[in-house]
């Protein structure tokens, strides 16, 4: 049987998630962007991940930016305008940089 995680009353599986570090581990399960059935609560909780993603701990920095690249792509699929400050663009393009420079 898949492992679920049970966000804001509804069981959740891995591919519910922006980043998921294990499989076997929901603890490791971070940002909640697709509730199957439910539109509004998938837009909600994507906003609500967009406002908290710097925020958001247990994502190794090597996995910022991809994990940053599927939130952005939950929000434009759900035509949810993503605003960035020049901070969060900072810090989003030193980490890219960082990322890109280990390859």
């Amino acid at each position: 049987m898949s492992k679920t995680k049970k966000v804001d009353r509804v069981d959740l599986g891995p591919s519910s998630f922006a980043y998921v570090g294990d499989e076997q581990d929901t603890n490791t399960w971070k940002l909640p962007i697709h509730f199957p059935g439910d539109e509004r609560k998938t837009a909600n909780h994507i906003k609500n991940a967009l406002a908290r993603f710097a925020e958001t701990g247990g994502i190794p920095e090597c996995e910022r930016v991809s994990t940053w690249l599927i939130l952005f792509g939950a929000a434009r699929s759900h035509g949810i305008p993503v605003q960035l400050t020049q901070k969060q663009y900072d810090d989003l393009s030193q980490q890219w940089q960082a990322a890109a420079e280990k390859v």
